[in-house]
Order: C-alpha cells, then structure tokens, then sequence
C-alpha cells in the first residue's frame, strides 16, 4: 500500500528535487506528526487540553513516554486518522505552495503523477 513517505518521494522525485530527498521526507513527517498531535489536543474539551499539553511537555524529551500519553487519551483509531488527515493536509498545502514555482512541463509531469497516485488509492479503499 502506498502511503505518505512513498507519495513525497515520487513527489520530490517528479519535481528533480535536488537535495537529500530522506531528509526532507523524514523532517517533513516529524511536522505531520506534530500536526495531528496537536489537532488530537484540539479535538479534547478545553478543560482537558491543558492537562494534556502539560504532559506532553513534561514528557517532550522521551517519545516513547509521549506516546503513552497518546494512547491513554486517544485511541489507535483516532491517533491514526490524525496522522492521515495532516499527512494528506500538509502534502496538499506543499504542492500548493511549490507549484507557482515549477515550469509548465513540471506542473504536467506532477499532475499526471498524482492523477495515477489518486487512482491507486481509490482502488485500494
């Protein structure tokens, strides 16, 4: 199955990015990461938020403590769905905002690619 780290590489790819295509991908996905924690934290009554935030703080330097604190508040199924819909956001919003800079040859080269991307996913639902 094909998942957000194999669509930024085609992506990067497609576009001939030209520096290290893993670093960027894995500090992309730390940002994906950050982004559905904090629409986790969002998604809580705002009684609780603070109570949580403070935990994950206190616990910033130790993933594996942050990820039990994830899983005591949300379940798998909500912490996954988090983490798909910021990948697919934050992968939408970094087209978005490289494609004024691509030439016209690029942009069509991308376009169909995510076409083909877009048609592998819908087969796979």
């Amino acid at each position: 199955m094909i998942n957000h780290r194999d669509i930024l590489l085609i992506v990067l790819e497609t576009i001939e990015y030209q520096a290290d295509k893993e670093a960027f991908v894995s500090e992309f996905e730390k940002n994906i990461l950050l982004q559905s924690i904090y629409d986790l934290i969002k998604s809580m009554p705002e009684s609780g938020q603070e109570l949580i935030k403070r935990k994950l703080i206190n616990a910033s330097k130790n993933p594996s403590e942050v990820e039990t604190i994830l899983k005591d508040h949300f379940s798998e199924e909500l912490r996954q769905q988090a983490l798909e819909n910021a990948a697919q956001e934050s992968i939408t919003q970094y087209i978005q905002a490289i494609s004024p800079t691509l030439s016209a040859a690029k942009k069509e080269k991308l376009a169909k690619v995510l076409e083909n991307i877009g048609s592998i996913l819908t087969e796979v639902s």
